[in-house]
């Protein structure tokens, strides 16, 4: 992780780097890459959000390498791995 955001937070792009200072100006409370678990595997989203009055968290995941042929492959298995588990894009 090499970059900051303007509290000394660390990312591994600038684009997550942008994603963070959106949230912090909207007031909306993340944890970066939190242990997401299903039956099988665990993966890392880029951000859960916790937001007020919602009954469970919400996550971002910022694909920013599309176009890479290893990178699309894993993201689409990490898709996959969403719809199968019952998260919706964009829900």
């Amino acid at each position: 992780m090499i970059h900051k955001n303007s509290i000394g937070e660390l990312f591994r792009s600038k684009a997550e780097v942008a994603i963070s200072e959106i949230l912090r100006q909207m007031n909306i409370s993340y944890v970066y890459e939190a242990a997401l678990r299903f039956d099988w595997k665990t993966i890392y989203p880029d951000f859960m959000l916790d937001i007020p009055g919602l009954s469970s968290p919400k996550y971002i995941e910022y694909f920013g390498m599309v176009g890479h042929e290893e990178y699309n492959e894993r993201m689409v298995e990490k898709i996959q791995l969403y719809l199968e588990n019952g998260f919706i894009p964009g829900i």
